[in-house]
């Protein structure tokens, strides 16, 4: 997972989040920069959700390069772009989460913002709002908002913050031999519901386990290396994510419960 905001990460007395959304406009779109060093698949968006949203919005996720961010005419291109997108539901809210598959898509190196468009439901002041984490100033381009002005045409500006949207990852691409550099695995996936998370590395983690309503269904601390089954064979089948987090990064698998 590829974070510009620091949710979760800054301690609570340092914290500063703010929100972002249809405050300016529906239809506004919010954009956070992420420079690829290396062939990367990106497989989905993970958006904090902040608590003053209001629910029965809709979410339409997708990527664009810097190319077109930046064009005079403000026409973003669309890459991998889930149409259907995601309602915003109270468990949204209230989990302060949730996370939008795309098609996976294998971006070349360069600079690409992942993008949120966001819709308010019918009815007054029905803003779809996103965490905005004001804890440390970023460059103007780091996160950017584009909505329509008075005179109805696109303008593109950022407030110097960094909005919660993350880049989902599903390994780097090695262009000969297809590794996969993630932090950690999961087998079997798919699986029944039992499954076992391994990490080699030591270090300080978080895991958890997000359904697909952005809910945490099973969260663990573990100091040391990782080698923990889990079990969540009372749940439906369907598409979950394993969430592992240290105080450097953060990385998400989509797991098949069948």
């Amino acid at each position: 997972m590829f974070s510009l905001d620091g949710i979760g990460v800054y301690s609570d007395a340092i914290s500063e989040i703010n929100y972002t959304g249809t405050v300016y406009g529906n239809g506004t779109v919010v954009m956070v920069r992420y420079e690829l060093l290396v062939p990367t698949t990106v497989v989905g968006v993970e958006i904090g959700i902040h608590e003053f949203s209001r629910v029965g919005g809709t979410i339409i996720p997708f990527l664009s390069n810097e190319a077109t961010v930046f064009a005079d005419d403000m026409s973003i291109d669309r890459i991998a772009e889930n149409l259907d997108g995601i309602v915003v539901t109270q468990a949204h809210v209230d989990n302060n989460l949730v996370y939008i598959e795309l098609e996976p898509t294998v971006l070349d190196p360069g600079v690409y913002y992942a993008c949120a468009e966001l819709f308010e439901a019918s009815g007054e002041n029905q803003f779809v709002l996103l965490q905005d984490d004001e804890t440390v100033a970023q460059p103007s381009y780091a996160s950017m908002i584009n909505s329509l002005d008075d005179n109805n045409a696109a303008t593109t500006y950022t407030n110097g913050t960094a909005s919660a949207i993350r880049m989902a990852i599903g390994g780097y691409v090695d262009l000969d031999e297809n590794e996969n550099n993630t932090l950690f695995s999961v087998s079997p996936n798919p699986s029944n519901g039992v499954f076992t998370v391994t990490a080699n590395k030591e270090d300080a983690y978080t895991l958890e386990v997000i359904n697909i309503l952005g809910e945490v269904i099973s969260s663990k601390v573990i100091k040391g290396t990782i080698n923990e089954t889990i079990d969540i064979s009372n749940f439906d089948a369907g598409i979950y994510l394993v969430k592992v987090t240290t105080s450097t990064s953060q990385n998400v698998q989509k797991v098949v419960v069948k």
